[in-house]
């Protein structure tokens, strides 16, 4: 069966259809779509250039009113600009016209400028004039009335019988006026230098109740004249924060003004309180009062005017211009209360011590019980004063209780001392040649330590004072002063002499006890062994006296009253002295020998030491 085939067959046929992909309507619709698309991209391609052209359009549009704008604005600038040129051009213009006129001015100033500088050099040389004669009002002329005033003194005091009963009038008088001269020419010197700004101010804290008393004793012999009583009465904490010298002229000036208007017989009284912030103090009298014109007038420079005391004195004038100008410049007041013949107060305000502490030394001292006078002829005292009269009168006043020696310069007063045993100086300041600050200097730094040394001055000036206690001065008196004051002074310090001989270097301790003696011997030995060495210190002085540093500090400061350093210092210093002396040693070479290792430093301390330096000493001594 397998592989036999039939003559007989059918055919069937069978047709093929072609894919549709291959069918004409397909190929005629994918043409045609292809057309649709591309019409319709060419039309959208052809929207959106047209719409673009359309924003361009638009944008040129704005951008051209834009400019338009921009273009005006830039013609208005320009029409500004041209305005503003034309303004500047102007005013160019009146630059250029005021130029010329500063130019012109510059010139009509510096014309001025010359005029003012030679004015300004008259006015310099007014002030020095004006600067030169208070000088001599302070020392020139208030020394001749001191030698009035003292001479005046002692001449009351010899007349001691009846029969001289007119020439002991004519002294009286004669004391009188020189001491109310000499207190117009102060207020005159007070007022004057505080116009000046030349009174130096320096507050402090003040105790009311000892300087009330010092006050009060201070002037009570000038009321005594008339009969015044003279009370006073302070709490005794109430402190007072002021310049003590103007504090003291202040209250100077208003007793002698109340004693000036009170009747013979009346009383002075001082009341000082004090409150939170100030202390009060009334000066309140029993005198003539005022009436209300006179006191609206009374602090003013133009009612100046010279009235008569209940004795015909002068009064009312200067002084209470200089209490007005120290008031302020003490930041207080000053008002007065008075009724025509029932007397005058006068009420003063100044700032209280707020500050003040017990423990702090007191700036005034109070008044000491008088003592009486022992004279002594074997106490020698060396007077030095250029005014004759005066010197010739304190000599022969002094030569009562001890031996005087006397010169009118500071030269002669040190070739005296070196010949002679002398125990305490009088010296004035105002000298030629030397004045009595350097002499002052010399002694103490130099010459003898112990040496007491009183100066007097006739400057009313509290940097004097101020330089004198600097300088080691142990007294500062002013002229005039009253004789038993200076005698109460020089027996003061001499009672202290004794004190303080074991601070000097030249001489022995004689007060002090025999292991002080030792312990000073060598402490002096040993600084004068160490002296030429520069690392030498208080460590090594201390090492070598086999105590410790503290202990040598308050041995030595116990004993001379000064520390070990300020003891190497002083006895250096006196060895460069020495050395100076030689003329052939130079002053680089001293301060290599005294164990410096700069000799500007040590040119540095010689000066503070000595207030010249080495050079000027070299020429000097």
């Amino acid at each position: 069966m397998y592989g036999t085939w039939s003559e007989q067959y059918k055919s069937v046929e069978i047709i093929i259809k072609p894919p549709f992909w291959q069918t004409w309507w397909f190929r005629t619709t994918i043409v045609l779509i292809l057309i649709f698309v591309f019409i319709a991209v060419f039309r959208i391609r052809v929207w959106r250039l047209r719409y673009q052209k359309r924003l361009l359009t638009k944008e040129v549009a704005i951008q051209t009113k834009t400019l338009r704008q921009q273009n005006l604005e830039i013609i208005e600038q320009k029409k500004k600009l041209e305005q503003q040129s034309d303004i500047l051009q102007v005013k160019l213009l009146e630059l250029h016209n005021q130029k010329e006129d500063l130019e012109a001015l510059n010139i009509q100033l510096t014309e001025q400028t010359t005029e003012i500088l030679a004015t300004n050099k008259k006015l310099t040389t007014a002030i020095d004039t004006k600067n030169k004669l208070l000088s001599i009002i302070a020392h020139d002329l208030k020394n001749p009335f001191n030698v009035i005033f003292v001479a005046a003194k002692s001449l009351l005091s010899s007349f001691k019988s009846e029969s001289n009963k007119e020439q002991k009038e004519y002294s009286e008088y004669i004391f009188s006026a020189s001491k109310n001269i000499y207190s117009i020419l102060s207020n005159l010197l007070d007022w004057a230098m505080s116009q000046s700004g030349l009174v130096s101010f320096t507050p402090m804290n003040i105790r009311m109740q000892q300087f009330i008393t010092a006050e009060l004793e201070s002037n009570r012999l000038f009321a005594a004249q008339k009969n015044i009583k003279l009370v006073g009465s302070c709490n005794e904490k109430t402190v007072c924060f002021a310049d003590e010298q103007m504090l003291r002229i202040m209250i100077r000036n208003l007793i002698q003004n109340s004693v000036k208007f009170t009747p013979e017989g009346g009383m002075i009284s001082i009341n000082c309180s004090e409150d939170d912030s100030y202390v009060k103090i009334e000066i309140i009298d029993t005198g003539i009062g005022m009436d209300e014109n006179t006191m609206k007038t009374l602090f003013e420079v133009s009612s100046v005017i010279s009235e008569k005391g209940t004795r015909d004195e002068e009064g009312r004038g200067l002084g209470l211009l200089v209490v007005k100008e120290f008031i302020e410049k003490n930041n207080g007041t000053i008002e007065v209360k008075s009724k025509k013949n029932k007397g005058s107060n006068f009420i003063l305000k100044l700032p209280s011590g707020k500050n003040y502490s017990e423990n702090e030394p007191n700036t005034i001292l109070p008044t000491e019980k008088k003592d009486i006078i022992n004279k002594n002829p074997n106490i020698s005292i060396l007077l030095i004063d250029d005014n004759d009269r005066l010197r010739e009168q304190l000599s022969k006043s002094l030569g009562d209780y001890y031996s005087v020696l006397n010169c009118n310069n500071a030269i002669d007063a040190i070739e005296i001392y070196k010949k002679n045993k002398i125990d305490l100086f009088i010296s004035d300041i105002v000298m030629q040649d030397m004045d009595g600050i350097t002499f002052c200097n010399y002694i103490k730094k130099e010459l003898q330590l112990s040496i007491p040394i009183i100066l007097i001055t006739g400057l009313d000036d509290n940097d004097i004072q101020v330089k004198a206690y600097n300088c080691g001065a142990d007294a500062f008196i002013k002229k005039p002063f009253e004789f038993e004051l200076l005698l109460a002074r020089i027996q003061n310090l001499l009672k202290q002499s004794s004190r303080t001989d074991s601070m000097t270097f030249t001489t022995s301790a004689k007060t002090q006890k025999p292991i002080d003696d030792v312990f000073l011997e060598k402490l002096k030995d040993e600084v004068e062994k160490g002296i030429p060495n520069a690392d030498f210190s208080v460590e090594i002085l201390a090492d070598i006296m086999g105590i410790s540093r503290a202990s040598l500090f308050r041995k030595t400061r116990r004993i001379l009253g000064i520390s070990p350093s300020e003891y190497i210092q002083h006895a250096r210093m006196q060895v460069a002295a020495r050395f100076l002396q030689d003329k052939q040693i130079r002053v680089s070479e001293v301060a290599y020998m005294v164990g410096f290792s700069d000799p500007h430093y040590f040119s540095n301390c010689f000066t503070k030491h000595y207030g010249i330096s080495p050079t000027e000493y070299k020429e000097k001594y």
